[in-house]
Formats: structure tokens, sequence, C-alpha cells
């Protein structure tokens, strides 16, 4: 099993963003992806995954978890993340310990994921912290 550091992300608000705010806030949520991205790149991270607006990362140690926290942060402070006055706020959960790491097939890619209890702490964490 190996040991990461799993940082799971949220948008706070998410629906009622998308009920208000539509294709404007479908095109900011394209935008922040390609962002997260970059910045997992550039701090030796993996995307695992989205779920909607959410995204699990992982690291294999927890300075490059917190550059991509801290790039994350100056990014969003910088671009003043709102749509019409709604600022974009995220909740984070890290979590450093063994994960489960499968391999599979969807869609003719291969594609690996994450899980175990590691995973699931960072997104209990994520869902009970403040923005």
């Amino acid at each position: 099993m190996p040991r990461k550091v799993i940082l799971f992300n949220d948008i706070v608000n998410s629906s009622s963003l998308l009920v208000k705010h539509d294709k404007k806030y479908i095109s900011l949520l394209s935008k922040i992806f390609k962002v997260i991205s970059k910045f997992s790149r550039e701090t030796n991270g993996a995307l695992v995954k989205n779920i909607g607006d959410s995204f699990l990362l992982a690291f294999d140690n927890m300075n490059d978890c917190l550059m991509f926290v801290k790039k994350m942060l100056v990014y969003t402070v910088a671009n003043k993340l709102n749509l019409k006055g709604d600022r974009i706020k995220f909740r984070t959960g890290i979590f450093q310990g063994d994960v489960y790491k499968m391999k599979y097939r969807l869609q003719n890619k291969e594609l690996i994921d994450y899980f175990g209890n590691t995973v699931n702490t960072a997104a209990r964490l994520q869902a009970n912290v403040s923005p």
C-alpha cells in the first residue's frame, strides 16, 4: 500500500451557485479545474478525480500538498473569484496515510483511483471545516 497525502476539495454552495448563475458558473468551474490541473502538475501532485465541483488530489509528501494549497489561495485571492457578488469559497480536507491503489479502464483509458481510510478521512474533514 502506498503512503500518500490526500487532499479533497469542494466548492461551497455549488448547487445554489449553479441555479443562480447557470452557464457563468459552469464556465468559471471549467477555468478553476484547469488551474487545479496546472497547479497539481507544478507541485508533483496527481489529480485523481473530479466529482462534480469537488476534486481529489494525491501527493507523495505534505510539503508538495501545502505548496498546492498556497498556490490555490494566492490564485483565489488575486482573481477575486466571484459571480456577481457571490464569492467562490472552498472547503479542503487533507489527511496522510496508507491508501489502496486501484487501476481500471474507463472509456478506453487506464485510470488510477485511491481509496481507504485516508481518502475517507480527508473527505470527512473537508465536509466539517469552515470555508
